[in-house]
């Protein structure tokens, strides 16, 4: 099932051009992908993908040695980027409830 998850994210950032060779992400084209939501959600993605390009180089070495079919490394980014921007939510996009607020806090949801 990872794998999938993995091919799927890797292909949908080739496809935008956004994932380079070599496991390198351009934020060029997520951003202007995000550029069609409102206000407040594009500013914590733009944050959140800019903050996740920053720390691509770390990103890489996590996963260089996966050995995985597809690029362990574009998941790895895009949950990066999941991860802030659900950290971050904007008000008006939050719900709030036992799941939300635990996956927020960073507890596990398994």
């Amino acid at each position: 099932m990872l794998d999938k998850q993995m091919c799927f994210v890797e292909c949908a950032f080739t496809n935008m051009g956004a994932l380079k060779e070599n496991d390198v992400i351009d934020p060029e084209p997520l951003y202007t992908y995000y550029a069609r939501f409102d206000s407040s959600y594009r500013e914590v993605v733009v944050k959140a993908i800019s903050s996740c390009a920053n720390i691509q180089d770390v990103i890489r070495q996590d996963v260089k040695d996966m050995g995985t079919s597809c690029s362990a490394f574009a998941l790895v980014f895009h949950l990066c980027v999941a991860q802030l921007t659900l950290k971050n939510c904007p008000a008006d996009r939050w719900k709030s409830s036992l799941l939300c607020n635990k996956l927020r806090a960073g507890v596990p949801s398994c």
